[in-house]
């Protein structure tokens, strides 16, 4: 988990980033090293919020109990195609951990 955030944290760097100013303004202050973390902490706070205000029944709902908005491959009634699938989202997929799962 330490590394993703740090990971996530290290494209703030980037101009195109929502969060470069904030990146910049720590960098300016200290360096990028601690601005780097400084930036995985805030993502880490805004993990944390997220998941706390999903509702309990979608994350304690068992296979085939969640409404038709929650499942996998099922559109937004506004959407009217499908979502491309990425070439490296289609192999993890038929990865065995992800295959020894659905059983």
């Amino acid at each position: 988990m330490r590394w993703a955030l740090y990971e996530a944290a290290k494209n703030a760097s980037h101009q195109r980033s929502p969060d470069h100013d904030y990146y910049a303004d720590v960098k300016d202050h200290l360096n990028g090293k601690l601005a780097t973390i400084s930036m995985a902490r805030k993502l880490a706070r805004r993990c944390y919020h997220v998941l706390r205000a999903i509702d309990s029944d979608v994350v304690y709902a068992t296979p085939g109990t969640l409404p038709s908005r929650f499942v996998a491959g099922t559109a937004h009634p506004h959407i009217t195609g499908r979502l491309a699938v990425s070439s490296r989202n289609r192999r993890a997929r038929q990865h065995p951990c992800w295959t020894a799962s659905k059983h």
